[in-house]
C-alpha cells in the first residue's frame, strides 16, 4: 500500500512538471498577443547645442510593437527642425486635418484642443509623439511645446 502511494505521487509530480511549462508557454503567448494600446504617448528631449552638422537622432522609444525615433537636422551646431520616424522609415505625411476622433487620445495627453499646427520649422523646448490607434486609420503625430502649448508639427498613418 505504501509503494501504491508513493509510485502515486511521483507519477503526480512528474505530471506536474510535465504539464507546468506548458502552462508558463501558453500564458507567454497570450501576453505576446495583447494588442497595442488604443492611445499612447513618449516625450523626447530636444539635442543640445553643438552637434555636429547633418542629421541627428535626438530620442529613440523600442517596444514589441515597433520603434519611434526623434531626428533632427542640424546647421551650424544648432537644431534646425525636428522630425519623427516610424519603424526605421520617415511616414508618409497626413495632409488631412487631425480627425475628431482622436479629440480623446490627445487630451488624454495634455495636447490643447484644437490642436494648433506649428509655424515653419518643428523646434522646441520638449517633443512628443502621441500614437493614436483608436481613429479608423491609426496615426502618429509629432509635437513641439512652445511657450506652454503642444504645436503639431507632422502627422502621418502609423
Amino acid at each position: 500500500m505504501i509503494l501504491f502511494r508513493l509510485v502515486l505521487a511521483t507519477l503526480m509530480l512528474v505530471a506536474t512538471a510535465l504539464v507546468s511549462p506548458s502552462i508558463g508557454n501558453s500564458a507567454q503567448n497570450a501576453a505576446d498577443k495583447k494588442a497595442p494600446p488604443a492611445c499612447g504617448a513618449v516625450s523626447f528631449r530636444p539635442l543640445p547645442p553643438g552637434m555636429a552638422d547633418g542629421e541627428q537622432q535626438s530620442g529613440l522609444y523600442r517596444s514589441r510593437f515597433g520603434s519611434v525615433v526623434v531626428m533632427a537636422k542640424v546647421q551650424g551646431g544648432q537644431p534646425t527642425d525636428y522630425y519623427m520616424q516610424l519603424n526605421g522609415k520617415t511616414p508618409e505625411p497626413f495632409t488631412a486635418a487631425v480627425p475628431k476622433s482622436a479629440d480623446g487620445c490627445l487630451k488624454s495627453k495634455s495636447v490643447k484642443l484644437p490642436v494648433a499646427k506649428a509655424e515653419g520649422a518643428c523646434v522646441g523646448t520638449r517633443f512628443r509623439v502621441v500614437l493614436d490607434r483608436s481613429t479608423q486609420q491609426p496615426l502618429a503625430m509629432l509635437f513641439a511645446l512652445q511657450g506652454g502649448d503642444w504645436k503639431l508639427c507632422s502627422a502621418a498613418k502609423a
